[in-house]
């Protein structure tokens, strides 16, 4: 009983936190149509500079450095704005104090103005508790960089995932990366390991990406699973706007967290 209970107060973080996380990898990921190994070489010296700047600062938590790298008025595509931004990112790394960032640049394209370019951030880490939780992140976004600073960015493709315990489980998710308003789709969370006798507790949840709820931490709820996983048809509404579906596991030796991002559009 004492363990379920550190496993929930777990749960009720995890949302908030894999949101403060995607803020910076889509913040970091950054078209002609190149091969990440092309764009990577063929790509302006400033640009690199810039992407490497980034990255270099979010593995050496330098707050300072990245507020230069913004500009005053950026806003991402899910309203979120500067000063928002920084204090999620913030809170995440006190969190996650020693989260490590890799950057790969997949497209980039001269503007006018500056560069719209694409990239790659994954990121690995774990919390100072003990037991800790392991965190992995792949984030695909572009962003705009105009006058030396980004501008603007959009999420293009996120997944989290979190695990805790001994031997949490293994997921496998079956959700589409977009889908249109009105529209249906599975939302299948798998177990790969054979249950045998071991009593499975489980939750999912659907949230519309917004500014307001990057820093607002929300629940998971759980229930006993009767099956290996999770199986749901999703009828998404006419409501416009990305949505995060969230899902969790929790056997006695351990718990694991998805989350993923589906573009609806």
């Amino acid at each position: 009983m004492q363990k379920q209970f550190v496993v929930g107060q777990v749960l009720r973080l995890t949302a908030s936190w894999r949101r403060r996380l995607g803020l910076f990898g889509a913040a970091l990921l950054v078209a002609t149509t190149l091969t990440p190994a092309t764009a990577q070489t063929t790509a302006p010296a400033e640009l690199s500079i810039a992407i490497q700047t980034l990255e270099t600062a979010a593995n050496s938590r330098d707050l300072e450095t990245l507020l230069t790298t913004y500009a005053p008025d950026f806003q991402t595509t899910d309203g979120l704005q500067r000063a928002a931004y920084l204090e999620a990112l913030s809170q995440l790394w006190e969190r996650y104090p020693e989260l490590t960032y890799d950057v790969e640049l997949l497209n980039w394209e001269a503007t006018p103005e500056g560069w719209r370019i694409e990239t790659q951030t994954s990121v690995t880490g774990s919390t100072a508790d003990s037991p800790p939780t392991q965190l992995t992140s792949t984030i695909r976004s572009q962003q705009t960089f105009a006058n030396g600073q980004i501008q603007q960015q959009k999420i293009l493709a996120e997944e989290t995932r979190r695990s805790r315990g001994e031997k949490p489980p293994t997921l496998k998710i079956n959700l589409p990366e977009s889908a249109s308003p009105n529209s249906e789709f599975p939302f299948d969370v798998i177990v790969n390991e054979p249950r045998g006798k071991q009593v499975l507790l489980g939750g999912v949840r659907e949230d519309v990406v917004a500014a307001e709820r990057f820093l607002t931490p929300t629940n998971l709820p759980l229930t006993v699973l009767p099956a290996g996983g999770i199986f749901k048809v999703v009828e998404l509404s006419d409501e416009p706007g990305d949505r995060w579906f969230s899902a969790i596991v929790v056997r006695n030796d351990g718990m694991s967290q998805i989350t993923r991002r589906v573009r609806v559009e």
